[in-house]
């Protein structure tokens, strides 16, 4: 035995081994939050995200909003900011100082970009987990047997065939969070 086959037989990282799982593309989001770059689960984003989905939208609306109040469109701006900067967990300045944290509008950019990386996510065909069943028509066995018949049509059914015009959505799609609700405008002006 070479010392490359020894030492890969001692690591586990032989070509054959099936029990470990390895995702072949991870959607992990990535985003500076002042001081260090940091990678989180979209899922777990996402949900926080939609446990503040109303509020955000809400103030998203009023600080954008030039038929409110000056002071209202100012209040609704920090709250905005409050609440990305709690779904993302960053730090937040301290007094004027902001050194190791995102200003106010980083904070905002980081919610428009995410609402990017999620539509994004949403448009990227999910791969198959497990590998479908064998692809290839079964060809009739030579002893003349005929093969099961898969329309009702064909085997003389008179029921009406299932429809399928519909797609049915799975329960591992990512939704955006746009549609949990209209994604809110989140440019804004202090």
């Amino acid at each position: 035995m070479n010392p490359l086959d020894w030492l890969k037989s001692l690591l586990g990282r032989g070509e054959d081994r099936y029990d470990a799982f390895s995702p072949s593309d991870r959607l992990i989001y990535h985003f500076w939050d002042g001081r260090k770059t940091v990678h989180a689960d979209p899922m777990l984003l996402y949900k926080r995200l939609a446990a503040k989905g109303a509020d955000i939208e809400v103030v998203s609306k009023v600080a954008a909003s030039t038929l409110v109040k000056d002071e209202d469109r100012r209040k609704a701006h920090d709250d905005l900011v409050r609440y990305v900067r709690d779904v993302f967990m960053l730090p937040g300045p301290d007094g004027v100082d902001c050194v190791g944290c995102l200003t106010e509008p980083q904070c905002v950019e980081l919610l428009d970009h995410f609402y990017t990386f999620v539509g994004a996510v949403k448009k990227k065909p999910n791969p198959t987990p497990i590998p479908p069943a064998e692809t290839s028509a079964p060809t009739p066995s030579s002893s003349g047997e005929s093969l099961p018949t898969t329309k009702p049509s064909d085997s003389g059914s008179t029921a009406a065939a299932p429809k399928t015009d519909s797609p049915e959505s799975s329960p591992s799609e990512c939704r955006s969070p746009s549609e949990v609700s209209p994604r809110p405008s989140t440019t804004s002006s202090p």
